[in-house]
Formats: C-alpha cells, structure tokens, sequence
C-alpha cells in the first residue's frame, strides 16, 4: 500500500478509519493518513480535473471546427489528441478555428510530426507507410 502513496512533508495527517476514508472520497474530499500520507490516486486525480479543465478552456475559444483533408497521404491518429485536430478517418480531420479545405503533403507531414511528437505511447494509422512524417 505505501507504494500507492505519496508522502508529504511538514503534516502529521490524521487517524481515520477506513470508513471515514471511503465516506471523505465518496464527498470528493481529500485526506491525509496518520504520518503524513496521502494515497497518490488523490493527487492524481487533482492533475486529471486540471487536465480536463485546461482542454474544456482551449474548446469554448473553438469559434469553429473546419474539416480538411490531404491532397495525398494519411493522417496519423494519435494515443491521446493535444492539439485541436482529431483525425477522424485517414484522409479526413477536424482542425480548430480553421475552415474547411485540402492540405498539401507537406502540410500533412507537418501535422503528423507535431501528430507523433505529442504522443505518449503510441500512434496509429490505417497504412503508416502512407504517412508523411517531418522530422
């Protein structure tokens, strides 16, 4: 269990029961455990609304979503999108605040450069070899 903990400096916490725990996690509140501790899937969680919250802002500056689509190649779909592009299909992605239109492969070796480098494990595409990929 200490493993799923992260230990705090200057706190003393508090002695709780594993009821009280429960009943604080299931009112969204935190706590600190006796000896300073605090079960890091609490911080994590703090991290993940911050995340979530951070995305939700860039989305309502989204004034539109304009749908473009390569002259040639495929988009590389990422683990997790970063940016305001989702590929939807191979040859078809949704850009934030731009209009609608036809990339150049050029372009599309660009996208799927920043596409890859803001991956955190992996990437995917219907045919990788199709992929331009600007280093």
């Amino acid at each position: 269990m200490k493993d799923q903990e992260t230990q705090l400096a200057s706190n003393t916490g508090d002695r709780l029961t594993l009821e009280q725990e429960e009943n604080l996690e299931q009112d969204h509140y935190l706590f600190i455990r006796t000896g300073g501790r605090i079960p890091s899937r609490q911080l994590n969680g703090i991290w993940l609304q911050f995340k979530i919250d951070e995305l939700a802002r860039q989305l309502e500056e989204t004034v539109r979503w304009g749908a473009i689509r390569p002259q040639s190649g495929e988009f590389i779909t990422p683990d997790i999108p970063r940016r305001l592009l989702i590929p939807l299909t191979a040859s078809l992605a949704l850009i934030g605040n731009a209009p609608d239109g036809i990339i150049t492969r050029e372009n599309l070796a660009q996208v799927n450069h920043f596409t890859v480098d803001g991956c955190r494990t992996y990437y995917m595409a219907k045919d990788l070899t199709n992929c331009p990929c600007s280093v």
